[in-house]
């Protein structure tokens, strides 16, 4: 460890705010049996930013996420101030209990004014949910340029779609 880093050293609060964010993502994937999250996503910023969830337009949504893809409510003052990294991590667990979504039907979320987060249970899964999302968030930003008023698709048509590949009966593409 350098000595910017040491206990008295001026880069000693980065090392501790470095050790929490690992600490919180470490414990909410434990729990939800997942290895991997990642963040970096073009279209996705600009949905989290806004405060906005992103609804299955289409069966491409369908296949890999159950539903709409919940963007967390905004941070409290108190949250931001204290404890930061811990809580960012926190809003996400409370975002998926919130919307009563199972970690592995619904494998990435929208972090309200901050951005996306996806995972999976292992690293391939996870960079494949991250890959997805992006693309499923520009498909919907061209589809509500093409029709503004666009609606989300019927349930039947996301439970025919997302159940045939992920359902215990599931009868259809990788399984």
């Amino acid at each position: 460890m350098t000595l910017a880093a040491q206990s008295k050293g001026d880069k000693r609060q980065n090392v501790v705010d470095a050790a929490r964010i690992e600490l919180v993502i470490k414990q909410f994937l434990q729990e939800r049996e997942a290895h991997v999250f990642t963040t970096t996503f073009e279209d996705l910023h600009g949905l989290a930013q806004a405060g906005l969830s992103l609804p299955a337009f289409g069966t491409p949504h369908a296949d890999y996420f159950y539903g709409e893809i919940p963007c967390s409510l905004a941070m409290h003052d108190a949250e931001i101030r204290e404890q930061y990294e811990w809580q960012t991590g926190a809003v996400r667990a409370e975002t998926l209990q919130a919307h009563q979504y199972q970690p592995e039907a619904m494998p990435g979320i929208l972090v309200n004014a901050h951005g996306p987060f996806t995972w999976g249970k292992d690293p391939v899964h996870a960079v494949k949910s991250a890959i997805v999302l992006e693309e499923i968030a520009y498909m919907a930003r061209f589809s509500q340029q093409l029709q503004p008023r666009l609606t989300a698709m019927q349930a039947t048509l996301l439970d025919k779609h997302y159940l045939r590949k992920h359902d215990k009966h599931a009868y259809y593409g990788e399984r």
